[in-house]
């Protein structure tokens, strides 16, 4: 899948340190992927929903490739990346 690079603010969430997690659980859904975050207690053998992602299936090879080519930080000026999916059609 092909994406565009995109430079603009992004809003942080409320909670500058975000949701803790442990655990990933993938359930497909149609043509979504929903991308639930969870923490998991392997004593009480539960596991409890932080946070939910929802997305299209071809985003998740791009999301793999992504972390895997993480291995050094993002551009030093901006300090991350915002890609977005699906990709950006030109107008021809």
């Amino acid at each position: 899948m092909n994406f565009k690079n995109v430079e603009c603010e992004v809003e942080e969430p409320l909670d500058p340190f975000g949701s803790f997690a442990n655990a990933l659980r993938l359930t497909t859904e149609g043509t979504e992927v929903l991308l639930d975050f969870c923490v998991y207690s392997h004593t009480e053998n539960k596991a409890r929903v932080v946070s939910r992602v929802r997305c299209a299936r071809g985003f998740l090879s791009t999301l793999v490739c992504k972390i895997s080519n993480a291995l050094s930080p993002p551009d030093k000026k901006s300090g991350s990346c915002l890609f977005v999916m699906p990709p950006l059609r030109e107008e021809v």
